[in-house]
């Protein structure tokens, strides 16, 4: 028979799992894209050259070539840009990371969760990480939660390369392609914590085309999950380009179109357009065709829909 002293036991284990479920993530908010390039160079002219961002350092192999560069957008968000795309890599951004200042408490509280975090490492860059890699209903190669020390390339260039032509100073969102929408929504939204704040919808509303998804904390960034399940085609390197894209927050799109057209950068680009979310967007697409969004801060007179309903062939 279970004695009294197992049941309590047991009764303890199962309220500590609950607190582990309810309790939120200790998230700071996205701390860097990833996305791989053909050649560094012309990737360069466009993150610096375009966009403004300096290249603040970079992760050298044993023979003296790039492996890694580090464009910066503040000091707690970076641009990951690798080197060394190949023709037949569909996506050209292929992870993201989150930012934490408790690295070792957000592993046991993700193993709590259900999931398989790696082991935590030292990256090249010297900050400490771990990574996740079995991602339901993504079309993700991983999602990495990292912490910046003292000691790492990021807090060593603290108040550093933040030049004045920075066409932003904020990374808001990073898109995600979602191979099954029900399941990646429920890893971010049931397992993660995060909370839906805007979807996009058929007219008939009988599917999602894009949710956003709002990771827990006050960083307030945000998971795009464009709904790619039973896709008709395969997915192609233009369409991975836009979807898998990131975006960062500007306080006047249309000044930084003009400021982008000044510069004359022959690259491809959009009109701003004012969106369905009640914001000014403005893409850029860097030479190997991920997508750069660069969207206005809310408007107060006209705040957002919860939800948003659109024609059903909109792609």
């Amino acid at each position: 028979m279970m004695t009294a002293l197992c049941r309590l036991l047991i009764a303890v284990c199962c309220l500590c799992g609950i607190s582990a479920l309810a309790d939120p993530l200790p998230l700071l908010g996205i701390g860097r894209v990833s996305t791989h390039v053909t050649d560094l160079d012309s990737a360069r002219a466009f993150y610096s050259g375009v966009c403004g961002f300096d290249e603040a350092f970079d992760v050298r192999r044993a023979d003296g070539s790039v492996k890694v560069a580090y464009f910066k957008v503040n000091d707690h968000q970076f641009l990951e840009v690798i080197p060394g795309l190949k023709s037949d890599q569909v996506r050209p951004m292929d992870g993201f990371a989150i930012l934490t200042d408790q690295i070792r408490k957000l592993r046991s509280m993700l193993e709590a969760r259900g999931l398989h975090p790696g082991k935590i490492h030292s990256d090249s860059d010297g900050s400490r990480g771990f990574n996740l890699t079995d991602l339901p209903g993504q079309n993700l190669a991983f999602l990495e939660f990292v912490q910046y020390g003292p000691k790492s390339l990021a807090g060593r260039t603290k108040g550093k390369y933040l030049g004045p032509h920075r066409l932003s100073t904020r990374l808001e969102h990073v898109g995600v392609i979602a191979t099954n929408f029900d399941a990646a929504y429920d890893f971010y939204a049931k397992t993660l914590g995060f909370n839906e704040t805007w979807r996009r919808l058929t007219v008939d509303r009988g599917r999602v085309i894009l949710d956003h998804i709002q990771m827990p904390g006050t960083s307030e960034d945000v998971v795009e999950l464009s709904n790619q399940t039973d896709a008709k085609t395969p997915l192609t390197r233009n369409r991975a380009g836009e979807a898998a894209h990131f975006a960062l927050t500007v306080s006047d799109v249309k000044a930084l179109m003009l400021r982008v057209n000044d510069m004359k950068p022959g690259l491809r680009e959009t009109t701003p357009h004012y969106g369905l979310d009640n914001r000014w967007n403005f893409n850029l697409f860097d030479p190997d065709g991920t997508r750069v969004e660069f969207m206005q801060s809310a408007d107060p007179a006209h705040p957002a829909p919860a939800v948003v309903v659109t024609p059903a062939d909109w792609r």
